[in-house]
Order: structure tokens, then C-alpha cells, then sequence
């Protein structure tokens, strides 16, 4: 319990000193917000401006869609610049000897603040999902702490998935290319189309890797909510982070017996 205590000590100084630069957020969140404005024309242009159906999709839903998913991409932390500039630079000898352990707290200090960011950013979302498209017909209140639930957990899926690529550096002097490729498959399978306008083929490999869960899934019921699919969506979630979980924290074991920090 004294453990807990201590990495929700991190996570409150973290959220504390980031609300001291809303700034910042704002200024980032207006990026997310441009985005969004471009996804709209873009698929104003798809649906020709009509009320049409695409994949089950409306182009309401499709632009609450996309802001759903773009709003858990872009709320999450860069722990992979972090963990791959700690082990590159040799900084992570020196705080391998702190009061606490190197992940936990990485993961404490970065809920601080994604919880700013995903704050701002859903403010700025709602704000131009009704504005431009309307509210969501069907969509309930009620419905708000389930999503609510998928939306963090895909947030952490993907805080781990980055995290175990940036503790690549321990045995790899060059893992960008990793980090790329890893962007750009989220990018692709989840947030720019949802899994449903893919070839039956590929739906059925795409709705089983973690990028399903990651986006489409927490996008999908706010779409669409049906506790049957967010009963698949939270077993699927809470599958993927412990296996992404204890992968971190087992890679990161093996790293540090095998580090040997040059000149650090």
C-alpha cells in the first residue's frame, strides 16, 4: 500500500505541474482540433454531403469516430522519446538508484499528464462533434463510465506497447524504425478507418491485434455502444495489458542485468 502511495504521490506533482502550463495543452489541443477539421471535409467529400451509409458508418458517426480516435492518440505521452533517451544517454544508471522503480514511476509521472491532455482534448472534441455533426443518436449518459474505462485502458495498451519498443535501446543502437512502423500500423488500422471498412480478410486478422483495442474498440461504442461489445472490447483490453504489462517489466529486468553504460 505505502508503494501505491508513493507512485500516486508521482502522478499528483505530475498532474499539479502540468496544469501550471495549460498553455501548452491548449496549443496542442488546437492541433487536434485542425485535425479534426480536416477529417471532416475529408469525409464530407466521401459521403458527398448526403446522409448516406458507408460500412454501417453515417458520416456522423464516422466524425465522432475519428475524434474518438484521435483524441486517444494524441492524449498519450511520448514514453518512447523518454525510456529511449534515459538508456541511450546513459541517464538510467543513475536513476536505477531512486526510492522507486524506473517503470512505475515513468508510468505514474506520465498518467499526470495524460490526464491534462485527455481532459482538454475531450473538451475540445465534444465541442466540435456537436458543433459541426450533432450530438450521436441512440448515445446515453449512461454509457459514459464504460467508455470512459475503454478509452484509459487503450490509452495504457498503448503506453506500454511504446514503452517496450523504446526499451529495445537496451540491445539496439538504432530503434526508431521500430517506433515508425509501430505509428504508422495505428495510424492505418484504426484511426484514419475503422476496422469494419476493410476487406473481410483483414478484419478478421485486424480485430485481433492490439490496435483493435487500442482505437477502434473505445471508438466503436461511442458510435455504436451495445454492452455485448464492450463486454469483447474490455476482455480483450484487459488480455492485451497484462501481456503488455508484464512484457515491460520483464524486458526491462533483462535490460538492466545487461547494462553496460559507456562513459555514464
Amino acid at each position: 500500500m505505502s508503494k501505491l502511495k508513493k507512485y500516486l504521490a508521482v502522478a499528483k506533482i505530475s498532474l499539479q505541474n502540468n496544469l501550471a502550463y495549460k498553455t501548452n495543452f491548449i496549443f496542442s489541443s488546437l492541433f487536434y482540433t485542425f485535425i479534426i477539421f480536416v477529417f471532416l471535409q475529408l469525409w464530407r467529400t466521401i459521403y458527398g454531403g448526403g446522409e448516406g451509409i458507408i460500412s454501417g458508418f453515417t458520416l456522423g458517426q464516422m466524425i465522432w469516430y475519428c475524434i474518438i480516435t484521435e483524441m486517444i492518440v494524441i492524449s498519450g505521452s511520448n514514453i518512447f522519446g523518454e525510456l529511449n533517451t534515459d538508456i541511450k544517454n546513459g541517464n538510467i544508471a543513475y536513476l536505477l538508484n531512486k526510492p522507486y522503480h524506473y517503470l512505475s514511476y515513468q508510468f505514474s509521472n506520465s498518467m499526470g499528464l495524460v490526464s491534462v491532455k485527455l481532459l482538454i482534448n475531450a473538451v475540445a472534441g465534444m465541442l466540435m462533434g456537436v458543433v459541426y455533426v450533432g450530438p450521436l443518436a441512440g448515445f446515453h449518459f449512461s454509457h459514459l463510465p464504460f467508455i470512459i474505462l475503454s478509452v484509459v485502458m487503450g490509452i495504457v495498451i498503448n503506453f506500454f506497447l511504446q514503452g517496450l519498443i523504446g526499451l529495445t535501446a537496451f540491445w539496439l543502437e538504432e530503434n526508431s524504425a521500430f517506433y515508425w512502423i509501430y505509428q504508422k500500423l495505428m495510424m492505418m488500422l484504426g484511426v484514419f478507418l475503422p476496422i469494419d471498412f476493410f476487406p473481410q480478410w483483414l478484419q478478421a486478422i485486424t480485430r485481433f491485434l492490439p490496435f483493435s483495442f487500442i482505437t477502434y474498440g473505445p471508438a466503436r461504442l461511442v458510435v455504436d455502444f451495445s454492452y455485448e461489445q464492450w463486454v469483447q472490447t474490455f476482455m480483450g483490453q484487459t488480455l492485451y495489458l497484462s501481456v503488455v504489462i508484464l512484457l515491460s517489466f520483464t524486458v526491462y529486468a533483462k535490460g538492466v542485468k545487461k547494462l553496460n553504460v559507456n562513459g555514464g
